[in-house]
């Protein structure tokens, strides 16, 4: 259901928000560690590679 997964995509960003993110450099970000802190949420990714 699409409320359920807004629900679940919503708070997996939040707490990205809060936490910090290790992208492995602040002016040479390290490539994958800087996708995977930008993409938090699978679901989200799943729904934003299907368009």
């Amino acid at each position: 259901m699409i409320s359920d997964r807004v629900e679940r995509v919503t708070l997996l960003l939040v707490s990205s928000f809060i936490n910090g993110m290790n992208v492995g450099g602040y002016f040479m970000p390290c490539d994958d560690m800087a996708s995977k802190a930008m993409r938090p949420s699978t679901t989200l990714n799943e729904i934003v590679d299907a368009i």
